[in-house]
């Protein structure tokens, strides 16, 4: 009996104690899930806030560097900006900045979801994490990606000097991570056949960018802007717009003799003449007399058809940046225009060319008492923002002069433009509206448009 009454003293005792234990645990939990919620919230949610700054500002960062006008930091980092160099210096290796910047996001999403998590299951327990996916993915997506990104890349070339110090700091604390993740990367890309870019190429829109900062810095002189810009605007403008028109052309018959060609050259100064044949219906060549062959004895009794050889033809709509290097090789540096029928409709020189470059410049026969200049680029302005333009004005002149986007496909001249769209001869006083300009015809002879007025409607 003794033994068996101290037993059960000793389990009632146990029963107790276990009971107390339960108890006593049972409130610890309580108080870990009631009490905490405003510890929590005083250093769970600051620190948050603390880590969407971190990532938004390496999202933010790796879309300003990729961003970030690189002439123009080429240009501030010439003139002493080691803020512009060092952005520069980060962007020849784009692979670390990358992976810098994807360790950092990575880094603070992990931490951010972690402590959301951790958050919503003090609150709300097993449906914690149903909630932190509620509640935190949308704050997380606006506030650490949409909203950065879309600041850091309006401003980039503004943020990016600011931001490079730090990341570059980042970068050389986790290097080591850093570059193995890059040496993985280009590892990969090698893998499936890509290649790294160690230089990348310039386009159009980038050298235009260089051209016209320089001219906002004064780095450049006016007329050598000038140049370069229509250097550029070469490939915007075609065969068409640069000819000299049938109309206007100094032709020869093939059957003709050749003294009759070198008084046509001595009197009017064109030393290049087409020659057209009545049976072909066409022009068939050019005769090309330079000095050298005028000064060979009895030139003028050798028959013509000796020094005529076949012309190039082209068709109007070929651009004239295509055609140049053609010309350079021929002796004759010149061509004929063809229109869709095969018929000729001008021809084109290598001096038109070079003369939408650097302008109207005085070439041979221009002391030739017979010899007329002809001037493409017949622009003049009036007071309120009037022209006054040359029928044979190219279309994309006057797409440039008045920030116009006039179309080319049925005529290359201003004058061709006006014809095309009044849809009939044209005459005095008659009008075209395109473009927030009235485009009046001032001047005509017979059936050709001399001067156009552009009027701001």
């Amino acid at each position: 009996m003794n033994s068996s009454s101290t037993a059960l003293r000793f389990v009632s005792r146990k029963c107790m104690s276990t009971a107390s234990c339960c108890s006593e645990w049972r409130a610890v939990r309580r108080a870990a899930v009631e009490k905490p919620r405003m510890i929590d919230l005083l250093w769970m949610i600051p620190l948050m806030v603390l880590l969407m700054a971190v990532k938004a500002f390496f999202a933010g960062s790796e879309i300003a560097l990729v961003s970030s006008d690189k002439i123009r930091l080429r240009h501030r980092a010439s003139q002493g900006d080691s803020k512009a160099a060092a952005v520069l210096k980060v962007e020849r290796r784009p692979e670390l900045s990358l992976a810098t910047t994807l360790v950092g996001t990575n880094i603070s999403i992990v931490a951010l979801t972690t402590l959301g998590t951790i958050l919503m299951v003090r609150f709300f327990g097993e449906q914690g994490e149903l909630w932190a996916i509620l509640i935190f993915s949308p704050i997380f997506l606006i506030f650490t990606e949409v909203v950065p990104k879309s600041i850091f890349q309006q401003n980039a070339d503004r943020i990016a000097p600011l931001v490079v110090t730090p990341l570059r700091t980042f970068m050389f604390i986790i290097f080591p991570v850093v570059y193995g993740f890059a040496l993985l990367a280009r590892t990969a890309a090698r893998l499936v056949g890509g290649k790294g870019m160690r230089h990348v190429s310039m386009t159009r829109e980038m050298v235009r960018a260089v051209l016209d900062q320089a001219d906002t810095a004064g780095d450049v002189s006016s007329l050598t802007w000038n140049r370069l810009r229509k250097a550029f605007q070469l490939a915007d403008v075609t065969v068409g717009e640069v000819m000299i028109p049938l109309a206007e052309m100094t032709t020869i018959n093939k059957r003709d003799a050749t003294a009759s060609a070198i008084a046509l050259a001595c009197g009017k100064g064109h030393f290049r003449i087409p020659v057209y044949d009545d049976e072909a219906g066409g022009i068939t060549g050019v005769v090309a007399l330079n000095v050298w062959k005028l000064l060979q004895p009895g030139i003028a009794e050798t028959p013509l058809e000796s020094l005529i050889h076949e012309a190039e033809f082209v068709v109007a709509q070929q651009p004239v940046y295509e055609l140049l290097p053609i010309l350079k090789q021929r002796e004759d540096r010149m061509a004929i225009v063809l229109d869709e029928f095969g018929s000729a409709i001008g021809m084109v020189t290598l001096e038109d060319i070079q003369e939408e470059v650097l302008g109207d410049f005085v070439g041979v026969g221009y002391n030739i008492p017979g010899y007329v200049h002809r001037t493409k680029h017949g622009i003049k302005a009036l007071d309120g923002g009037i022209y006054e333009l040359d029928g044979r004005v190219p279309i994309s002149h006057v797409n440039d002069l008045l920030a116009v986007n006039l179309p080319s496909k049925e005529a290359h001249t201003i004058g061709g433009f006006v014809t095309a769209e009044l849809r009939h001869l044209p005459a005095v006083d008659e009008t075209v509206d395109a473009g927030g300009y009235r485009f009046r015809i001032v001047d005509s002879a017979g059936h050709f448009v001399r001067t156009v007025r552009a009027e701001p409607i």
